[in-house]
C-alpha cells in the first residue's frame, strides 16, 4: 500500500513530532535488528547509524520481516516517506531538517516505513525510522534538546555502551530526557539502569535494565472467560513452588540444580541431543526434551498441550515473545487438556507482560 508523497511526508513527520506522546524506542545499532520488533511494545522505533545502507531498507525490511520468527504476527503495511521517483524527499521537509538539527549542506538518507503486530486479537500498527547519522546526534536532537523521555534505549554490541561513552553523557547531560528502561547484552554494563527487569528469550543474552528505585508496577489480572485457567506467579519454578502441577517444562538450569520429585513429567528446555551429567541423570533420570523458547506463544502452547494430553495442571517457565500477552485469551478459549496453566516469571518484566492476561497473579 504506497500513499501519495505529500501525505506520507506529513503522516512520518507527524508520527516523529509526536513524540511526547508516545511510546519511542531508540536503537543505537550498527545494522538493523528486528527484535525490537515484535518484542517491545511502542509506537515508534528510531534506528541511528551513519554505515546503516537506509536507501534499501524499503527493499530488505519486507523480506526481513517475513523472515523473522514472528512469522505472520509482524506485517509490513508500506513505504510512506518516499517522493515520486525520490526516494530523498522526506529528509528535505522543513519540519523534519529542524527536528534533526540538520545543517544546509547536509542530507543524510531518512527512512520512514509503517508495520502492523498482530497477537491474538489485538492488533496495533506503528513506525520505524531509520536516519543515516551517529546515534548520539540524533538522541541529542530527538530527545535531549527537547526534554523529552522515552521507554527504551537499546545498545546493541558494536556500539560504545559504557557509562563514560558518548550516548551515555548526552543520557547524563538531561534528566528529562532518561530512558525508563536500558536493553544491552554486555557483560560489563556499568549503567546505573542495573536492576534485572526482563531476560529475553532467544535474543543473544540482550536484557532489559531499570532504575534500582523504579516503583513497581501495580499489575491486575483481567484475562477473559473461557475454560482454561491461567496463573502467572512472579518467582522461579522449583519443586518447592511447582504446587499441585504434574508436569513441568524447566531449563537444564533447573534440570541440573534440583531432585524432582519422581511423579513430576519433567519437560527439559533443550534440544533432543541433549544429555545431562551423571549427577543430574542420577537424580532425575526421567524427562522428555522440548524445544519451546524462541516460538511465538501461540505454536509454544500447542506444541507443549501436545506433551501435556494427560494432565490438567501445568508448569512451565515463560515462553513466547515478550507482548504476546493476549494470546493468553485466545489459548484460555480452547478446549482439551492441560485445563490449568501456571507461568513462572522470575523478572517483574515478565509478570507486566503476562499477569495482565492471567486470571490470578500470585
Amino acid at each position: 500500500m504506497r500513499r501519495t508523497a505529500e501525505r506520507s511526508n506529513q503522516e512520518a513527520i507527524a508520527a516523529l513530532g509526536e513524540s511526547p506522546g508516545k511510546t519511542c524506542v531508540f536503537c543505537a545499532e550498527p545494522e538493523l535488528d528486528c527484535n525490537p520488533l515484535y518484542r517491545l511494545r511502542a509506537d515508534l522505533f528510531i534506528c541511528a547509524d551513519p554505515a546503516n545502507d537506509f536507501a534499501s531498507l524499503y527493499e530488505l525490511l519486507p523480506r526481513r520481516v517475513e523472515q523473522t520468527p514472528a512469522g505472520p504476527g509482524l506485517s509490513f503495511i508500506g513505504c510512506y516517506s518516499q517522493g515520486a521517483g525520490d526516494p530523498n524527499a522526506l529528509v528535505r521537509e522543513p519540519d523534519l531538517r529542524q527536528l534533526l538539527q540538520l545543517k544546509a549542506d547536509e542530507s543524510p538518507e531518512v527512512r520512514m516505513i509503517e508495520l502492523r503486530r498482530t497477537v491474538g486479537s489485538d492488533q496495533r500498527e506503528f513506525w520505524v525510522l531509520g536516519v543515516g547519522l551517529e546515534a548520539a546526534r540524533v538522541y541529542k536532537a530527538l530527545f535531549v534538546e527537547r526534554g523529552l523521555a522515552l521507554k527504551y534505549l537499546c545498545l546493541f554490541p558494536g556500539v560504545d555502551n559504557s557509562w563514560s561513552g558518548t550516548l551515555a553523557r548526552l543520557v547524563q547531560a538531561n534528566a528529562d530526557a532518561e530512558p525508563e528502561f536500558v536493553i544491552s547484552s554486555n557483560a560489563s554494563h556499568d549503567w546505573p539502569w542495573a536492576q534485572l527487569w526482563q531476560a529475553f528469550n532467544n535474543w543473544a543474552g540482550m536484557v532489559t535494565y531499570a532504575l534500582r528505585d523504579r516503583p513497581l508496577d501495580q499489575v491486575v489480572a483481567r484475562g477473559s472467560d473461557g475454560r482454561r485457567t491461567v496463573r502467572v506467579r512472579g518467582t522461579a519454578l522449583t519443586p518447592a513452588t511447582i504446587g499441585e502441577a504434574r508436569i513441568a517444562h524447566i531449563t537444564v538450569a533447573a534440570h541440573q540444580q534440583y531432585h524432582w520429585p519422581r511423579h513430576i513429567k519433567l519437560l527439559v528446555e533443550a534440544p533432543p541431543e541433549y544429555e545431562p551429567d551423571p549427577r543430574t541423570y542420577r537424580l532425575n533420570p526421567t524427562f522428555d526434551t522440548v524445544t519451546l523458547s524462541g516460538l511465538p506463544l501461540k505454536k509454544a502452547l500447542v506444541l507443549l498441550q501436545r506433551k501435556c494430553l494427560d494432565a490438567d495442571r501445568v508448569a512451565t517457565i515463560r515462553l513466547g515473545f515478550e507482548d504476546e500477552g493476549p494470546e493468553l485469551n485466545e489459548w484460555r478459549r480452547e478446549p482439551g487438556a492441560p485445563l490449568e496453566l501456571t507461568i513462572y516469571c522470575e523478572h517483574e518484566g515478565d509478570v507486566v507482560s503476562f499477569g495482565p492476561y492471567a486470571d490470578v497473579i500470585q
